[in-house]
């Protein structure tokens, strides 16, 4: 591949761009998908990537996107009773309390869970009698997710549907990740596992409204203080991972702009939204707050956006979600040497998570 990248790339783009065009074209199609498998497989995840980044049309990128996502996440097992497709799933959980809370305690709480009696029952029952389910006994974090390679979540999916055949509760198989601990009043958490899928693509989960009412009630149990657990609709791996993260970051956004509004003491507030170029990567956007040169809140903050997403629909979307809080003016800023936004610019360049 190394030897003739420039000639791969523009080969792998080329056929991508014709599906962008003609996404009825089925033998072109089922080559790249093949051929994008057999890259993942190999862990050739930096070439993937490469191919991803060698789109100039953002149509091309996110068709070849798609398809590495799913083939990622999706796998056949082979049982007796014939060859089934299993698909990687998550589910968002949102858990929120009325003030700050350190988050230690609530990785406290939440690895307290027995997950038998309160996670795997509300699970299995809105299964249907044929479904498999295997789910990974523990909570992840977003960060945890979405460091692992498409080659080792693959990898995963292939030991679940193999060696975890007979197991409900399997074990985490994927490496830790140490990422920065928080005070906030809420947190996302994913519930990750595999089942049957279909052909077209993995099956939405039902609504879990029993699962959430299951685990605030294990969650209040451990807690003093109040706390709501909001279980969101799953689906396949990657769909609901992006899913969840925007849910999460809408929330925080509402909360961290409405109380930077009640604290500025009545001078005229700006946001301040630092965009990326697009990437195949996690596209990181930077967002801060100003009354007149002052920084309030933290020094920064940081988004993610899904790869290959729209930035302008991103920062739309980040800027809606201000202005609904009382900060009007919305300054969208270009990451340049010559940027002309004196207030952005002379801030510290510390930016730390939601």
């Amino acid at each position: 591949m190394d030897k003739h990248s420039a000639t791969v790339w523009s080969f792998f783009t080329d056929i991508a761009l014709r599906l962008a065009d003609d996404p009825d074209h089925d033998a072109a199609r089922q080559w790249l998908t093949t051929t994008l498998r057999w890259m993942i497989d190999h862990g050739d995840d930096a070439a993937v990537q490469e191919v991803i980044r060698s789109a100039e049309n953002a149509g091309a990128a996110r068709l070849l996107r798609t398809i590495v996502e799913r083939e990622s996440e999706v796998v056949v097992g082979h049982h007796y009773e014939g060859d089934t497709l299993l698909g990687l799933f998550a589910i968002p959980v949102l858990v929120e309390f009325p003030c700050d809370v350190p988050e230690s305690l609530v990785d406290t709480a939440l690895s307290s869970i027995d997950w038998a009696t309160d996670a795997l029952p509300d699970l299995q029952v809105v299964m249907p009698p044929d479904d498999s389910l295997h789910l990974i006994a523990r909570f992840h974090r977003f960060d945890e997710l979405l460091a692992i390679p498409l080659s080792a979540l693959r990898k995963a999916g292939h030991s679940l549907a193999t060696h975890a055949a007979q197991e409900t509760l399997v074990r985490y198989p994927f490496t830790t990740v140490d990422v920065p601990l928080r005070n906030a009043p809420t947190f996302l958490r994913f519930l990750v596992g595999q089942r049957k899928t279909t052909g077209t693509g993995p099956a939405s989960m039902p609504e879990l409204g029993r699962l959430g009412s299951s685990l605030q009630q294990a969650l209040c149990n451990r807690f003093d203080a109040r706390c709501r657990v909001i279980v969101r609709r799953g689906g396949g791996f990657h769909d609901a991972l992006y899913t969840g993260m925007w849910e999460y970051q809408e929330r925080r956004l509402e909360q961290i702009a409405t109380e930077v509004a009640q604290d500025s003491n009545g001078y005229p507030l700006t946001a301040a939204v630092l965009t990326c170029p697009r990437q195949p990567t996690n596209t990181v956007t930077e967002l801060r707050f100003f009354a007149g040169k002052n920084v309030l809140g933290r020094v920064g903050y940081r988004l993610y956006t899904r790869p290959v997403e729209n930035m302008d629909r991103c920062v739309g979307r980040i800027g809606s979600v201000i202005r609904q809080a009382g900060i009007r003016n919305v300054d969208c800023v270009k990451p340049n040497n010559d940027d002309g936004n004196k207030n952005y610019s002379s801030a510290p360049r510390i930016v730390l998570p939601l």
